[in-house]
């Protein structure tokens, strides 16, 4: 289905502009829309009931809030239309929103939008079906055409002639909608929200063929997880359009897979460095550790962070991830991560003492990392070779490696001595100390050692 949108910054100009250029579209747009009426017709109820009007986007382009007080307000109109009682939307803040592809944010919106009205979600965004959307998008804007077979193949088609795609599909008898919104200026805020509203709400002059492509529930639930089923890609592009300064395409394709689609992809992380480290998934999968490969269902969000050991720090990633902070992966294909690990020895406890006739007490500020401590007894000039402190006295402590907090009192051996304090953590004890040939005692794994 073919919907659009034209604006202008002259008021003025905005119903002539609608009325001067839509002519010749709205009559392909009507013919289009009678083909899909066809197709319907066989479906018997393959989408839940329409609007008996168009309600226009009544909010305003600044920001997810607008985005929101709109949708809202569709869904409050249609209750109205239709008795029914769908439940107010909630959106994520603008700076989540924000960092969220066109894809995410039209998979938000439209599985919001069937789940609340009892249809099964979609499964997720998928690159092959995008790559489909995002060649017509381009190839729209780039020929200054808008049909849905305008480079000499059909929605389905263009779907089956990738290979992946075309090897593995159950017949679906929707595939595409189109959207453009035009404008005399230099950009068009909010025009991938407003495709899917006007394919939603705003629909009456293509007898609603769009917003039945969005809210299709025939879809053949035989692959992946039951319960979800179909995928989606969303395609965008922008510039000059049908002679207009500037301008926004958008191409909406949706896909049932069969029932032996690969329904997960693999994510591999490595680490690397003279550092050490762990690397794991904020879904169960990765542990890595010990685990550093798993494969996780097509749609999911995997959220990745590494946490170093102590006397190491993350460098950053690498492959399919960058930065210091998490790597955030939306699983529509296979990813490769590398997460670097370095050496970072250079941190230092400053020990206060204190004593009196028969003891000796220590405490020192928490270094950052660290979760206990242990001390270790020798002699000066000898640091290497210090061993776990075993005399008597006053330790706190849980085990015979004498973990403690950030003090310890105990009675010192007779004699001259040497206590050196070493941080640790969970995994391992930090590094300390040279030998003869300067060589660095690393880190011990397990600690006390």
């Amino acid at each position: 289905m073919i919907s659009i949108l034209v604006q202008t910054l002259v008021v003025v100009f905005l119903v002539m502009s609608l009325m001067g250029m839509s002519h010749d579209n709205l009559e392909e747009f009507q013919a289009q829309a009678d083909d899909e009426s066809l197709i319907v017709s066989d479906e018997l109820r393959a989408y839940p009931t329409d609007p008996t009007s168009d309600i226009p986007w009544s909010g305003g382009t600044s920001g997810v809030a607008d985005v929101q007080s709109s949708f809202n307000n569709g869904r409050t109109v249609e209750n109205t239309q239709l008795g029914t009682s769908l439940p107010m939307l909630t959106f994520p803040s603008q700076a989540t929103w924000d960092t969220m592809s066109i894809g995410e944010k039209c998979l938000w919106i439209i599985n919001n939008e069937r789940l609340d009205r009892s249809i099964d979600a979609m499964t997720g965004i998928e690159t092959n079906v995008t790559g489909v959307a995002q060649y017509y998008a381009q190839y729209l804007r780039d020929n200054d055409v808008f049909s849905h077979n305008a480079d000499g193949r059909s929605p389905w088609e263009r779907l089956e002639d990738n290979p992946t795609i075309g090897a593995c599909y159950d017949s679906l008898s929707v595939a595409e909608n189109l959207f453009y919104v035009v404008t005399s200026g230099s950009s068009i805020p909010l025009h991938i929200e407003r495709a899917l509203y006007t394919w939603l709400y705003n629909d009456s002059t293509s007898s609603w063929g769009h917003r039945h492509c969005v809210l299709w529930y025939p879809y053949n639930d035989n692959s992946g997880t039951t319960g979800v089923e179909g995928f989606l890609g969303i395609g965008n592009a922008g510039g000059p359009y049908l002679g207009w300064n500037y301008g926004e395409v958008v191409v909406m394709n949706v896909f049932d897979p069969c029932s032996i689609w690969s329904s997960g992809y693999d994510l591999i992380v490595t680490k690397t460095g003279s550092g050490a480290g762990t690397v794991t998934s904020d879904v169960a999968g990765i542990d890595c550790g010990l685990t550093c490969s798993s494969t996780f269902e097509s749609g999911t969000t995997v959220v990745l962070t590494a946490a170093t050991h102590l006397g190491s720090l993350f460098s950053g990633w690498s492959g399919d991830c960058s930065g210091t902070g998490t790597c955030d992966l939306y699983m529509d294909q296979a990813f490769e991560v590398t997460a670097v690990f370095d050496e970072n020895p250079t941190y230092s406890l400053l020990i206060e003492l204190e004593k009196d006739s028969d003891n000796l007490s220590l405490s020192w500020e928490a270094v950052n990392g660290a979760d206990w401590y242990h001390i270790y007894q020798g002699s000066l000039g000898n640091w290497y070779d210090h061993t776990s402190f075993t005399a008597s006295g006053d330790i706190s402590g849980s085990d015979s490696c004498y973990e403690i907090d950030t003090s310890v009192s105990f009675t010192p051996p007779a004699g001259d001595a040497y206590f050196l304090v070493v941080p640790g953590d969970d995994l391992a004890e930090g590094p300390y100390g040279h030998d003869s040939t300067e060589e660095a005692r690393p880190a011990a794994t397990p600690a006390c050692q």
